[in-house]
């Protein structure tokens, strides 16, 4: 499947390029062009009209690679490259001057003034489209230069701004002193405009003459929060983040960078209202937003990358996180995150937010970044991004990475593999079509919980340890099916690709049609360790005696010689998941815009189609290992008083195979309708109203199970006398949902500079299909003892606030309320007189805080800015109750939501300035409770992130940056979660050791950067 997806991105692209304009001309010297009648050629009375396409021409990027040839020659070999004509006098142009030209990627304009370099000649170009080489004096008369300054508003240089002429390809980038050139523009009148990252972006009414230059200089406001910034998501159309009815942030790719983040979690722990814990290494992060009850990974939200979802289904405890399928590189562009409000209009299961991953598509300028990183603990690491023209209406970006890694926990089992982006646009008149392909063989290993002793809460092995052993992955492991090779190598591993088409076209009188068709297939593991509870050596073997006067001995499986020194022992679940996934989405969108007067009404009506296929085989093998970092199997007998041996606890240091197995196939069918309105009265008022009605049909299908004792007269180890395992009869279920959201906002101009803003909505979340692959029995009447939920989960939500946007100052608060009605959960039924756990819709949970943003950069000290957020928020059960065991509940009423702090806090400092770069990061998450019962307190824990960097510049704009980064500079030791597999109720301090997941150990890396 994977290689015809590939197959499948070959075939669009090539059909995409077939339409382009032959790209062959030819060098006509033989057509006696004059100093004056050459350029009189060039003035005719309509170039102004047809500038623009004159502008697109010159852009056309070729390469040319000669030596030792005549100019002549090198005409022609231009010529042919650009596919248009030349057209020259030999007797004004030295056709046999020498000429060596080694050009790569460059547009035709650079590459004329190389090959015309050291004569009297220059280039002009014709209203047809010909290429006129004549003497510079009368050359110049047929075209002109724009040339200027872009600063900041303290006029300090903008390095890298862009600057380009609206509605062509021609541009140019400033350098280290904010100045820029755009050279061979016809004559005409146009708007240039000015960007940067951080500032407002500005244009200006620019007219060219013959021969001259146009001088124009931009002075950019700052936009320290980029409220500036044209958002998409969880919008219909483009507007700036100011305007907004909901709370959301933007993240640049230039922060991005600067926080070299391994995980998600380390970008999203930046905005307020979102806690992010990335303790389990580069995927899988758990992300909660405005105290919402989860237990972890993206369960209430959406990833996306260009506005459509990673994966059609969500998280549900079940499946994988959505990140496991998307590594962050120099591909993005920005991040935006959107939080609450309207956002379950936008993507499914996303009442909590929707997390969307901008990439980049190429501008007019060619534009390539290398970047090698190498850390402590053997991370090496290459990424590389290029991207811009191809010719006169094409675009392309393409980058990756490839890492190999054997931290931040060492265990010997690394992480390595590679990521390629990429993406060709095609310019349409009104739109455009894009084609996007990502490939992703990546495999990275996840860590959990670690021992730590209950009375001290001191961790039980050293701090930057791991109990992930390369042990576990040469496991055979004896089933009904033979032998089953350990997978644990592998981690984390995802190995596939994704395909998208993209179309967008303006269809006139106020109608655009944008589609969206995406298709993903990826094999995918999701191997890990699982702690059980660590025990005194001693005291964990006499469990296993039969009679007092029993002895145990233990020795290292695989080092036999090797006596036995370890004082306390582990046992760890090795899991394996094998998680195969595809998923085929296709969204459509029509827009109509209507004005009348000062009123403009948006309207937006659209379809989502899905169907998702997703595997979930599951082998739950327990092991025993020593209580260490990396740690050895063990091998455990049990012999009476005579010596001779009683049990064989352990075969070759595993408790039991298999002791839980599944083998399901789930398949979800989504279609959705929307419809909304984005009004918009005059300059101040913005009102949004949207519905969405979504609709689901899974199918699930179970192996029943049956137990297997594999135990022989010669092998009669306890691990292979319960084996779980699949019995070759299926179970097939099929379950309906629907429901719709609905969402309402406001945003108010009080000035240039200040919003306000209100949204309400309703919105819903669809019961995980795994929730029905867990219990398919049914009772005496025939019917699943698992029901279909009669309510989905329901959340009511109400948020408020202010968005300021200042050249020195920006600033954002938000109040929000939350309420989930009918919360999914566990629940005691008597069905044929016999207790069963069921899952239904009967929790009740609400939370409420405020959010506050701030961003400063004053003028005083140019180049720095200070950014700051903070969060507080009361999250609570309101009522809910809680199985736990023996058929006992835990009233949870009024008790906090776990692991959701009253109090977050991000600070960060940054100073970009004369070449030199810094950046300090502070984050702070408040006490938590580790468990819904509220009796294990995760203490508040901070980190410091600190980077900095010098950048060298060379002849022709390219740079290199060498850097300087720490992550978690104190090495602190703040604990993300306590332990989730205990059952509700159970007080983890009562056992020798607890588990609990401490963040990740402090990191220092250098790289290198090049730009060019």
């Amino acid at each position: 499947m994977k290689k015809c997806s590939f197959v499948m991105f070959l075939v669009i692209a090539a059909s995409i390029i077939s339409a382009a304009p032959a790209l062959y001309g030819q060098v006509r010297p033989g057509e006696q062009a004059t100093t004056s009648g050459a350029v009189s050629a060039l003035v005719s009375g309509n170039i102004a009209a047809k500038a623009g396409k004159q502008a697109q021409a010159l852009s056309r990027i070729i390469s040319v690679d000669l030596q030792n040839v005549t100019l002549e020659n090198a005409l022609a070999q231009i010529a042919h490259s650009s596919g248009l004509r030349i057209s020259y006098s030999s007797t004004h142009v030295p056709i046999s001057k020498s000429v060596s030209l080694a050009l790569k990627d460059v547009t035709l304009a650079q590459a004329l003034t190389e090959a015309l370099r050291g004569t009297e000649v220059d280039y002009a170009l014709s209203e047809s489209g010909m290429l006129v080489i004549a003497p510079k004096e009368a050359a110049a008369l047929a075209s002109g230069v724009i040339a200027g300054k872009v600063t900041a508003e303290d006029g300090s240089p903008i390095v890298g701004a862009n600057v380009v002429i609206a509605g062509t390809y021609l541009g140019a980038a400033t350098n280290i002193n904010g100045q820029y050139t755009i050279r061979n523009v016809p004559p005409g009148s146009y708007t240039l405009t000015a960007s940067a990252v951080g500032f407002r972006k500005q244009s200006a009414a620019v007219s060219v003459a013959e021969g001259e230059t146009a001088t124009q200089d931009f002075v950019l406001p700052g936009d320290i929060l980029l409220m500036g910034e044209i958002v998409t998501t969880a919008t219909r159309t483009g507007r700036q983040q100011k305007e907004a009815t909901v709370s959301m942030m933007v993240i640049s790719d230039n922060m991005i960078r600067s926080l070299q983040p391994s995980s998600a979690a380390d970008v999203l722990a930046r905005v307020p209202g979102i806690s992010a814990e990335g303790g389990g290494g580069e995927v899988a992060s758990n992300i909660f937003v405005r105290g919402v009850p989860a237990g972890g990974q993206y369960r209430y939200q959406t990833l996306q990358v260009d506005g459509m979802p990673l994966r059609s289904i969500g998280d549900d405890g079940g499946m994988s996180a959505q990140d496991v399928y998307f590594r962050q590189d120099l591909n993005i562009q920005s991040l935006e995150v959107v939080k609450g409000g309207s956002s379950s209009l936008f993507g499914f299961s996303a009442p909590g937010g929707i997390i969307n991953y901008i990439t980049k598509t190429g501008g007019s300028q060619l534009s390539t970044t290398v970047r090698a990183t190498a850390a402590d603990k053997n991370l090496f690491r290459y990424d590389f991004n290029t991207n811009g023209p191809l010719g006169e209406n094409y675009r392309f970006n393409l980058g990756g990475f490839y890492r190999y890694d054997e931290g931040p926990r060492v265990s010997g089992l690394p992480t390595q593999g590679f990521q390629i982006r990429g993406n060709v646009t095609r310019l349409l008149e009104d739109g455009y079509l894009r084609l996007h392909l990502t490939l992703i063989n990546d495999r990275v290993q996840f860590f959990l919980p670690i021992a730590y002793t209950s009375k001290t809460r001191e961790i039980a092995i050293p701090v930057d340890g791991t109990m992930n052993s390369a042990e576990a992955a040469d496991l055979s492991l004896l089933t009904p099916d033979g032998n089953f090779q350990s997978r644990m190598a592998n981690g984390v591993l995802t190995n596939g690709s994704t395909t998208m088409l993209e179309y967008y076209n303006d269809l006139g009188d106020g109608w655009s049609l944008h589609n969206k068709t995406k298709w993903m297939d990826v094999d995918h593991e999701f191997n890990i360790f699982i702690p059980g509870l660590a025990n005194y050596a001693d005291a964990y073997a006499r469990t296993f005696f039969v009679s007092p006067t029993d002895k145990y001995e233990y020795s290292y499986t695989n080092h036999p010689g090797v006596p036995f020194t370890s004082n306390a022992v582990i046992p760890q679940g090795t899991w394996t998941r094998l998680r195969p996934t595809s998923d085929f989405a296709n969204q459509l969108v029509l827009q109509k815009t209507i004005k009348s007067g000062d009123t403009e009404h948006r309207l937006t009506a659209g379809a989502y189609l899905s169907r998702t296929e997703y595997g979930d085989r599951i082998i739950f093998t327990n092991t025993l290992f020593e209580l260490a970092s990396n740690p050895r199997l063990l091998t455990l007998v049990i012999k009476d008083a005579t010596g001779a041996v009683r049990k064989r606890v352990t075969r070759n240091g595993v408790l039991e195979v298999a002791n839980n197995y599944r083998n399901a196939r789930l398949l979800a069918n989504n279609a959705a309708l929307f419809a909304g309105d984005e009004m918009k009265f005059g300059d101040l008022l913005r009102l949004d109203v949207g519905l969405r009605y979504e609709r689901q049909t899974g199918t699930i299908q179970v192996e029943g199970i049956r137990s297997y004792d594999l135990r022989t007269p010669a092998d009669s180890s306890e691990a292979i006398k319960n084996v779980r395992w699949g019995s070759g009869s299926f179970v097939r279920r099929t379950v309906q949902f629907s429901d719709w959201a609905a969402s309402v906002g406001i945003n108010y101009a009080l000035d240039a500079s200040t919003n306000l803003f209100a949204v309400g909505s309703k919105s819903y979340v669809f019961p995980g299909l795994t929730t029905f692959a867990g219990n398919v029995t049914v009772d005496s009447q025939g019917k699943f003892r698992q029901p279909e939920p009669d309510k989905n989960e329901t959340f009511l939500q109400v948020e408020g606030g202010l968005k300021y946007a200042g050249s020195e100052l920006g600033a954002s608060a938000s109040v929000f309320l939350t309420r989930i009605q009918d919360r999914l959960q566990a629940n005691l039924k008597i069905i044929d007189g016999q207790n069963v756990i069921v899952t239904e819709a009967v929790g009740k949970s609400r939370s409420y805080g405020v959010e506050l943003t701030g961003a400063y950069a004053p003028r005083q000290i140019p180049g720095s800015q200070l950014q700051i957020s903070f969060t507080y928020q009361d999250p609570r059960y309101s009522d809910f109750k809680v199985y736990s065991t023996a058929g006992t509940f835990v009233d949870l009423k009024d008790k906090k939501v776990l692991r959701q702090a009253n109090v977050m806090a991000n600070a960060a400092l940054t100073y970009d300035r004369s070449g030199f770069d810094a950046l300090v990061s502070f984050s702070y998450t408040g006490d938590r409770f580790g468990d819904d019962a509220n009796l294990f307190t995760l203490d508040a824990f901070s980190v410091v992130t600190a980077g900095a960097g010098y950048t060298f510049s060379f002849p022709g704009g390219q740079t290199l940056r060498a850097g300087l980064h720490v992550y978690n500079l104190f090495d602190s030791q703040g604990l993300t979660e306590g332990d989730p597999r205990l059952a509700t109720g159970v007080d983890p301090t009562q056992f020798p050791f607890l588990n609990a997941r401490p963040i990740l150990p402090r990191r220092v890396s250098v790289s290198l950067t090049y730009n060019l």
